[in-house]
C-alpha cells in the first residue's frame, strides 16, 4: 500500500534524520579524538612517579574541597 507524503514533509524527515546521523557521527569521532589527547604514561613512566611520590592515594587519602557561596 503506497504512502502518500508532502515533499516538504519529507524533505524536513530528511533533514532531520541526517542532521542526527552526522551529529552522532561527530559526537564519535570527537570522543576518539579526546581519548587520543589525553596525556597517558608508559608503564616505565609510571614507575618513575610512583618511586619519587609514592603509590597512587587510597580513598580515604584524597583531600576533598568543599566550595561555599556568600549569600
Amino acid at each position: 500500500m503506497p504512502i502518500a507524503i508532502d515533499e516538504i514533509k519529507l524533505g524536513e524527515l530528511i533533514e532531520k534524520a541526517v542532521h542526527k546521523a552526522v551529529e552522532e557521527e561527530f559526537d564519535h569521532k570527537f570522543m576518539e579524538l579526546m581519548l587520543r589527547l589525553i596525556p597517558s604514561a608508559t608503564d616505565e613512566e609510571q614507575r618513575e612517579i610512583e618511586e619519587m611520590f609514592g603509590e597512587d592515594p587510597g580513598e580515604d587519602d584524597v583531600a576533598r574541597v568543599i566550595i561555599m557561596e556568600r549569600e
